[in-house]
């Protein structure tokens, strides 16, 4: 997957996807603005993450190390609980639905990436829409015999209304019901 005119430069806070990509091992090049993401597998291993400065990665960052191998830290993350909703515990909790393990401290979380999801799971996105992004995105990692039920995900609209189109014209099966 390619993402074009993605400006990532070092003073803003997005800029910090590229060293989380490289944290996690996850196979990327940038260039001329544009960020490609190669599948492999395994294309992910666990990490320490400080998201003080980037707190509004957690809900992605959480998915994504539902899916890598070992335990995932994310520190600095107390104002997360402050956002639209208390993302800390509401990654925990739909993380679990899926059959991923974690534990929540006051200023952390931990998450154990599994080799494979549990599917025909009823999340709740809080109506917060990186939430709501994210849960999508983890679900396109269900086997093609499951599904996951995400309440509200219209809500991503608030920062990506082509999302789901977007997804669906790359071949994801979503539909809105």
């Amino acid at each position: 997957i390619a993402i074009s005119h993605l400006p990532l430069d070092a003073c803003q806070a997005d800029s910090a996807l590229l060293q989380y990509l490289a944290i996690l091992e996850c196979p990327y090049t940038f260039k001329n603005d544009t960020l490609t993401i190669k599948h492999s597998s395994p294309c992910m291993k666990a990490g320490i993450f400080n998201l003080a400065n980037t707190p509004d990665a957690l809900p992605a960052l959480s998915c994504i190390a539902s899916l890598a191998k070992g335990k995932t830290i994310f520190e600095g993350i107390d104002i997360c609980r402050y956002k639209e909703c208390n993302r800390v515990n509401a990654m925990s909790t739909e993380l679990a639905k899926l059959g991923v393990d974690s534990m929540e401290k006051k200023d952390s979380l931990e998450i154990i990436g599994t080799k494979k999801l549990k599917g025909n799971a009823s999340l709740h996105s809080y109506k917060d829409h990186r939430i709501a992004l994210s849960l999508i995105s983890l679900s396109l990692a269900l086997d093609t015999n499951e599904h996951s039920i995400i309440d509200h995900a219209e809500c991503c609209n608030i920062s990506y209304p082509n999302f789901i189109n977007m997804l669906t014209s790359l071949g994801a099966r979503i539909e809105m019901i």
